[in-house]
This record gives structure tokens, sequence and C-alpha cells, in this order.
């Protein structure tokens, strides 16, 4: 072939594989389209599959679970209703908040109860789940709690018992599994009047909040469940045991909550003249009020901010408002860890796939303003009496993870080596989510290492020592899957066992864009949902997860503070002591030998239905034994050691 036909040929083949591939071209930015829109529609995962997002936990098999929309059920059979229950034509029962209820659950005969008992020391929230399994249609359904007292006259006033209702949303299953659904009981409501069809469910939590200076003693009161038709009633009996839990010395929080972030938007061109109140959004303030004050009182102990993506200069130092504000806040609820300040917007080194990414970033620009930054919010939050502040130049710092094809694999890495030096340098402490490997690249100035659940492995405990870190974790099921036993576990009893300094799950559901959604319409969703996350009672709608977050804290406090006050006990010389020290020392061991360092071991989930379900014998029974026996062990500390506030524990 020669001459004109020759040309012919070759010019055709070369539009034939332009136009293959401008069809790879398309159908790839297609398939990237189609991945994003499913992320931000279930929002379950972050969406980087090398760390802690898309992968499936080790130990399952692929295949192994059922795909498409699962029917969720816990299988009991129809209950025999008593003849006052058919006068009342409802049946109450009491389900542990581990397990499930169903919109078609039926009460098994143990669950129908007439009371209900609960313990709880000062400044704490103990819950309890009910259920109201309707024998005819209910309209108009109410639920009322009177005070409860003491046979001294002391009160706890029904403000501050909340009850909620729990909602019903189609949701994905499990945290690296797209392909599964259901629909599940997700989010709690402040309880409204409302129908409950025949032969339903609906599920209440109740919630005690013991005051800070409440007397110990054992407080009775009622929960009235009121219908169009009639009442039925079960008995509420607290009691308070009276002494505040120690928190320990652990970063609780959930990682990069953009409350602040749109902050420095309002803030007033570089020169002009303003004051620090005339630079804030009263709304933007008012939502992180409200959001600082939520995670406090679900026993976070710090803070973490994604910052904004702008600075600002005056009197000759860096003023970074979102900073500022969280000062204020971080001072008004009593955080007691360093805020993890996630500085990649600031420091446009961001994956490729957000704004201000690395390809932003300009070393004569962000590299001094790093250092700037750090040194001066460091004095600042000192100088304030708080707990300190980490700072978090890169975040994930993977190779080849949210980098573009053609730049350099490890152009981010490069960034986290010479960001978090600078910061160091500067007299900060810094934080960084990470895996073995990514923390390598700033390994020995990295005073935080936040890994990811898929890639934990125990010996890090060992080798974060060795280089004088401090060891975190984000598991981000805790927060944005459907477990129950998962969250609690891993926030209580797990991160006091092991060791580990941080528990920094991303993200907070509770706001706008991260809040739940009623995947396909399946379940009935919300009720009362204001600006996105707010309830009823002005405050963020907690999920089940929330929750159980705060009751593994819970779990953790009481064990540091037998391991406090036995430490006490054992300069005590008498057989009660003595006992006390026993008890404890024995409660103490056969947690820990009860808990494997291998974080990613636990799932707590049914592989086939991914319904969550106990693991290693921690079922129902277990962590309800285990608290009570915890309570009982603390009770009998008491009564030798007469009781002292701890002292204050940061890592600052």
């Amino acid at each position: 072939m020669t001459g004109p036909t020759r040309n012919v040929v070759v010019y055709a083949g070369v539009l034939v594989a332009v136009a293959v591939g401008g069809l790879w071209v398309f159908r790839t930015r297609m398939a990237v389209r189609a991945r994003g829109q499913e992320h931000k529609r279930t929002r379950l995962a972050e969406d980087d599959a090398d760390e802690e997002g898309g992968g499936r936990r080790k130990g399952r098999e692929r295949g192994g679970h059922t795909q498409g929309w699962i029917t969720l059920t816990d299988g009991v059979p129809k209950p025999e209703p008593s003849a006052a229950q058919q006068k009342d034509g409802l049946i109450v029962f009491k389900r542990s908040v581990l397990e499930r209820m169903y919109p078609d659950s039926h009460p098994r005969p143990d669950e129908m109860v007439t009371s209900v008992d609960l313990q709880a020391t000062r400044d704490a929230y103990e819950a309890v789940q009910l259920g109201v399994y309707a024998l005819a249609d209910l309209n108009d359904m109410h639920v009322l709690v009177s005070d409860l007292r003491d046979d001294a006259g002391h009160v706890i006033p029904a403000t501050d018992v909340v009850v909620r209702m729990e909602r019903f949303y189609g949701a994905q299953l499990a945290v690296g599994h797209p392909d599964t659904f259901g629909v599940v009981p997700k989010t709690l409501e402040v309880v409204a009047p409302l129908a409950i069809p025949k032969q339903t469910v609906r599920p209440y939590w109740i919630t005690v909040h013991v005051p800070a200076d409440q007397p110990g003693g054992v407080y009775r009161g009622t929960v009235t469940f009121k219908h169009a038709a009639g009442t039925a009633s079960v008995d509420l009996v607290v009691e308070v045991v009276p002494v505040v839990l120690d928190e320990p010395p652990v970063l609780y929080g959930t990682l990069c909550v953009n409350v602040l972030s749109n902050l420095w938007k309002s803030q007033p061109k570089h020169g002009a003249a303003s004051t620090h109140a005339e630079g804030k959004s009263l709304d933007a303030v008012q939502s992180a009020d409200v959001v600082f004050r939520d995670q406090r009182e679900h026993g976070m102990t710090t803070m973490s901010l994604r910052s904004g993506a702008e600075a600002s200069e005056r009197d000759g130092h860096p003023y970074l408002a979102d900073l500022e504000t969280a000062i204020d806040l971080y001072k008004k609820y009593g955080f007691t860890q360093p805020l993890v300040y996630c500085a990649g917007q600031l420091l446009r080194t961001n994956k490729i796939n957000r704004s201000n990414n690395y390809k932003d970033y300009d070393p004569d620009v962000q590299l001094p303003l790093a250092k700037q930054v750090a040194a001066y919010y460091t004095k600042r939050f000192h100088d304030e009496g708080l707990p300190g502040i980490a700072f978090m130049p890169v975040e994930e710092p993977n190779l080849k993870s949210g980098i573009g094809a053609l730049d350099p694999p490890d152009v981010r890495r490069r960034l986290a080596t010479t960001l978090i030096g600078a910061m160091k340098a500067a007299g900060a402490k810094t934080a960084m989510t990470c895996t073995p490997q990514s923390v390598t690249a700033a390994i020995d100035d990295t005073d935080y290492w936040i890994v990811a659940y898929r890639k934990f492995e125990p010996k890090l405990f060992e080798v974060a020592k060795q280089h004088n870190a401090h060891l975190g974790l984000y598991a981000n099921a805790t927060m944005m899957g459907q477990g129950t036993y998962f969250p609690r576990f891993m926030f209580g009893y797990y991160t006091w066992a092991s060791g580990l300094q941080a528990m920094l799950p991303w993200t907070y559901p509770m706001q706008p864009k991260r809040f739940p959604t009623n995947v396909g319409g399946r379940g009935e969703g919300g009720l009362n949902v204001h600006h996105q996350f707010i309830g009823l009672d002005n405050k963020p709608i907690p999920t089940v997860q929330w929750e159980l977050s705060r009751e593994g804290i819970d779990d953790a406090r009481y064990l540091a503070t037998i391991e406090r006050l036995a430490a006490a006990a054992r300069k005590v010389d008498t057989p009660a002591a003595k006992t006390a020290v026993a008890d404890a020392d024995r409660l103490l061991a056969t947690v820990r030998g009860s808990v494997n360092r291998d974080a990613q071991h636990y799932t707590f989930e049914d592989p086939q239905t991914l319904a969550p379900q106990g693991q290693d014998g921690w079922d129902t029974a277990r962590f309800e034994a285990t608290r009570k026996q915890s309570v009982q062990v603390l009770k009998q500390l008491l009564a030798v050691v007469p009781e002292q506030p701890p002292a204050a524990k940061t890592h600052g």
C-alpha cells in the first residue's frame, strides 16, 4: 500500500482511535459521576477506598451476604396478650438499646414489663428502649414522664427526661456494602403525637439525665402511654450513684466537622476595620454552638474542625474566624482534650476531587501561612488555658490516593512531610489520618496517628510508642454505619482495654449534607426535621449510633473511675477495702482479657443480613452484666475511699 491510499487508511485509523478514546473518556467520566452520585446518596463512607471508605472488611467473603433490598425482621412470634393488655389496646415491652425493634416486631414474653430499672451516676445520661405493640389502631399516642422522686423528697424533674421516637429509614446496611439495603431504625426524634397501626410497633428511647449535683438515692416515677382510647403505664426507677465518672485521657470525637468552615466568608476584606464580634456570622455561630454542645453532651472530649479556605491578618498575626469561635465554645462547654484542626482547605492540600486541592498549593504562600498559624494558635490556646490544638495539614496522604492520573503519586505525601515538619518545628502538635505506610511521611513529626480501621494493625501500639506518638483509630462504621454493638464496643471497652488514645470516626452525621436520607423512600423518614438536622427541642436529631457511642464512652468511664479508686483503696487497710480492690482487679482483668487489640477483628454483623449481632461473647447479656458489675464495684470502692475529683488529664 502506497501513496494516497496509505494516507487515507492512516487518517481513518486516527479518527477511529480518537473516537474510541473519546468514548472511553466519556464512559469513564459517566462512571465517575455515577460513583459520585452513589457516594453522595448513601454518604456512608469516605471516597478513599484505599483507606477507610470502599473496601470490604477483613474476614468477610465476597458474595457471602444477600444483595439488594433485605426485609429485616426479628423473627419473634406474635404475643398472646392478657385481658388487661387487650383493654389497654397495647403491650409495652423493654428491649436492650443494642437490639433493634422493627415495625413488625413482636414482644417476647420476658420483655413485657411493668417496671424499668436504671442505674446512673451524676451528670450522666442513661437510656432505655421501650416498644409499644398495638393490639388495635392507636390514634393520637402521647408518651408522658413524671418527675422522679426519692424517699427524702429529692427530685429529678421531668424536664431532665427526654422521650424520643425511633424513625425508620431506608439505608445502606453496612459501610463497604453499597449493594445491600434495608429499612432500619435510624434517628431519634423528640416524641410527638402520632398513630400506631394495629399489629405494628413504635419504639421509643427514654433518656434520663442526672444533674451533676443530684443526691444519691433511688428515684421513682412513671412513664404513661396515652392514646385516644386508653392508657398504659410502667414504673421508672433510677438509682443515682453520687459520683461523676472520670474522663479517660482519650480524644473522643468525630473527624473534620464543617460547622465553621464557611465562617471566613463573613470576614471583612484585608485591611478593613473590624472587631472580633463584628466578624462573626450569627447563624454560623449559633449552629456551631448547637453542635459543640451536642458533642460534649455525648461524651466527646475534643472537636475536630474542617478549616475554612482563607485566613486574614490582624495586629501582625494570622486571624482565623473559625478558631476564634472554637476557642469561645471550647471554654463554654469544657472540652478536655486538644482540638484537631483539619487544615486541608486552608493549606490547599485536599484530594483532587475536592475544592482547594493540592493543585492550588503554592509553597510561597501556604508554607509560611502554616508556620504562622501553627505558632500563633498554639500559643493562643495555651494562653486561654485550653487543652491545646493539633494541626492536620494533610488528610490521608496515601500514594496515588486522591491524585490526578498525570501527577506524581507521592505529591500529597511530600506535602505532608513538608507541612507537618514545618508546623512541628513551629512548636505545634500535629496529627494525620493515615495508614501504617502513609504515616512514614512524617513519622517522627506526627503526634497523633489516626489510623484507618481497614489498615489498623496491633503492632502499631508499640511502633507509635517508639516514636512518642499517640495512637488513634477512625472506624467510620461506628458513626456512618447501621450497627449497634459496634459503636458501643469500639468507643467503650475496645478503646479502654487496648490503650487506644483517640477514637475519631468520620464524621458527625447530625449536620446538613450528612444527615441520614431515606433511601428509595422505603422507610418513613423524618417527621419534624428543621434546618436539615434540628429537632423540636432545637438540638441536633441524634442517630442510634450517636447515642450508643455515648453508652460506650460511659462504659470506659466506669472502668477508668474504678481503676483510679482501686489504686486509692489499696492504701486502706480494712477487710472491706481489700474485698473491693479484689473485685475491681477481677473486673478490670476480665474486660482486658476479653478484648482483641486487632480492631479489624470486630464487625458485630451477621454475615448474611449485615444486621447487628454479638461477637466473641460480647452479646446483649454480656454488655448489661458488665455494666451492672461496674456499678456494683464502683459502689464498693466509694464506700471505702473518700471521693475526690480526679486531676484533669490531657494530651496537650
